[in-house]
């Protein structure tokens, strides 16, 4: 499809080009041509790219229409070097690979909602200007090189992201990484500068590491969460790199920690304290009811493997003599599911779970099944997430079942509170903080 549109753009760009560098053939008049000379400009076709030609003679690329995965912009066109990457012109573009030479400056917007999986490589001193990579999904690192300048907003949304690095004397301007909700940690070298807001809402942030004199000026991380903020050495930068790099490595869901009746999930945001009266399943409890090893609870790469397997893994299981329920579980989405999120809201995605919960009541006995979203719940702590209460009787008993749905990259969280009698599932669920 974004080939299908680009081909029909080069057409129309071309053809537009044609009529204006040829008023007198088509009976445009001489003074409405030169009035309107540098819109647009001519474009010129080479292989794969259409580009313009500055006043310098310099190329822009204002369009590409390779179905290459691994990309290299060329340093020059026709014999013409190029000076910019234009606006939109690798919008929408899947690849694996982009490396971008020296000298080429990145424009606001060319490479929004782009697909970049594997690696992307700037060039020392680049100039990436406002929102040139906004809502891309990006590799799980990035390098900003020695020099190079961000501009606002320029990696803004971003997804995947998980460790960022700044060579000596990078600059990174107000917003640049904001709502880059992957980002974990950010290695700075000596001489790099970080303005304000410029990682502002990345609220899974879980290290910085400032070497040297990295300077921060204003809140650079104005309504992130608390993170650990480590002040090294300038020498200490390559190894506070590798070690940033490896962790990006990791699973981005993994177990929680259980000791007693705390449970503490930071990949979930999650963390519950239960008063003593609860009961609290162990993980090697949990890990017997999975059919794995205690080791293996306590491993990234088997929840990893587990989900790829079976449908759900339970992560935190606990109860009272009295009835009341927690539980915090993980489950993969379908492939269907993930393309019809962007689409579909959360509610409308709990309320698709909630036919799902009442068929499965329904089964186990329970009688006169009800469930509503409840869009006035606001207590919990995630930003972004739904709410389902299910009313039942069992044994002639009433039951409340209230769940909260969010969204952890491609895993489906659902958290349960369940009580008997008076509905007291909100109280259960305050028991979890951010």
């Amino acid at each position: 499809m974004k080939n299908t549109f680009k081909s029909l753009r080069r057409v129309l760009v071309l053809f537009l080009a044609a009529l204006l560098m040829a008023p007198g053939c088509l009976g445009i008049p001489q003074a409405f041509a030169r009035e309107y000379q540098d819109f647009p400009q001519p474009v010129h076709e080479s292989g794969v790219y259409l580009y313009e030609l500055t006043g310098d003679q310099t190329a822009v690329i204002v369009d590409y229409d390779g179905k290459d995965t691994a990309i290299r912009i060329p340093a020059e066109l026709d014999g013409y070097p190029v000076s910019e990457i234009g606006k939109d012109a690798f919008s929408y573009y899947e690849m694996d690979r982009l490396e971008i030479p020296a000298g080429i400056t990145v424009s606001g917007q060319a490479f929004q909602y782009c697909v970049i999986r594997d690696e992307l490589t700037l060039p020392e001193g680049a100039v990436i200007r406002s929102r040139a990579f906004e809502y891309a999904e990006l590799p799980t690192t990035l390098t900003i090189p020695a020099g190079a300048v961000v501009g606002d907003n320029c990696f803004s949304y971003c997804e995947r992201l998980t460790a960022l690095f700044l060579e000596p004397r990078a600059a990174v301007k107000g917003r640049a990484f904001s709502y880059s909700e992957d980002l974990k940690n950010v290695v700075c070298a000596s001489g790099s500068v970080i303005a304000d807001n410029s990682f502002y809402g990345c609220d899974r942030l879980e290290q910085l590491a400032l070497c040297g004199d990295a300077a921060l000026t204003g809140r650079p991380f104005r309504d992130s969460s608390a993170f650990e903020s480590l002040t090294l050495k300038e020498k200490d930068y390559e190894q506070a790199v590798k070690s940033a790099a490896e962790q990006a490595l990791e699973p981005s869901i993994k177990p929680g920690r259980i000791e007693g009746n705390l449970y503490v999930n930071k990949s979930l945001r999650l963390e519950c304290l239960l008063p003593r009266r609860w009961s609290v399943a162990t993980p090697e409890e949990l890990a017997a009811g999975m059919g794995i090893s205690a080791e293996e609870f306590g491993q990234p790469g088997s929840l990893v493997s587990y989900l790829e397997t079976y449908s759900s893994w339970t992560d935190l299981l606990a109860g009272t003599k009295t009835g009341e329920q927690l539980s915090v579980s993980v489950a993969p989405l379908p492939e269907e599911l993930k393309e019809a999120m962007d689409y579909f809201t959360m509610e409308e995605l709990a309320a698709a779970q909630g036919i799902s919960v009442t068929a499965l009541l329904s089964a186990k006995g329970y009688g006169e099944i009800s469930f509503q979203v409840d869009e006035d719940y606001d207590d919990f702590p995630i930003d972004e997430y739904s709410c389902v209460l299910f009313q039942a009787v069992e044994n002639g008993e009433t039951v409340s079942i209230r769940q909260v749905f969010y969204l952890v990259d491609d895993a489906l969280v659902t958290v349960t509170a369940i009580s008997r009698g008076a509905d007291s599932t909100v109280e259960l669920l305050r028991y979890f903080v951010g």
